[in-house]
């Protein structure tokens, strides 16, 4: 009896630590996809407000220079399930503000080939627009380094911002 007793306690013990691996070893694969799709998202808002920081020190817009994020098309799922709420709102809201950017650069390389419209120096509205599209970015890229665990030292300082 007693050696069945000990076989029993051997099998509890042995299942829950196997269990106890297993959900281990699942939130690490979870953490580091996080961090994955963090970091590759917060790479090409770098390089979105970069252009954007170009273009408020030159006083022009070059839709040529504008490249739409393809990534985040991948990692948006990986984003929505492991972001918080609060902090998911304001990725997604920094890139449907890139996707917009996209949009609007397509409508004017198709409406003016020659790109006579950005020898006119931006408006004060134009300015402030783009402004606030970087200060969206800068929150999300701020949001996106906390899940990825690094600091935002990395995050562009060149061209408008000094």
């Amino acid at each position: 009896m007693t050696e069945a007793i000990f076989g029993l306690i051997g099998v509890v013990v042995g299942g829950l630590l196997t269990a106890g691996m297993t959900w281990l070893m699942a939130r690490r694969a979870e953490q580091a996809s996080l961090r994955t799709g963090a970091r590759l998202a917060r790479s090409e808002i770098y390089e979105s407000m970069r252009v954007i920081q170009e273009w408020l020190g030159l006083n022009h817009v070059f839709p040529e220079w504008w490249e739409e994020p393809t990534t985040w098309h991948e990692q948006r799922g990986v984003l929505a399930a492991r972001l918080p709420a609060d902090a998911w709102k304001l990725v997604d809201g920094a890139f449907a503000r890139l996707r917009y950017v996209t949009v609007s650069m397509n409508d004017l390389a198709k409406a003016d080939p020659d790109q006579a419209w950005n020898k006119a120096e931006m408006s004060d509205e134009s300015q402030r627009r783009w402004e606030t599209h970087l200060a969206a970015l800068t929150a999300a890229a701020g949001v996106l380094a906390s899940a990825e665990g690094t600091d935002t030292s990395d995050m562009p300082t060149g061209g408008y911002f000094r």
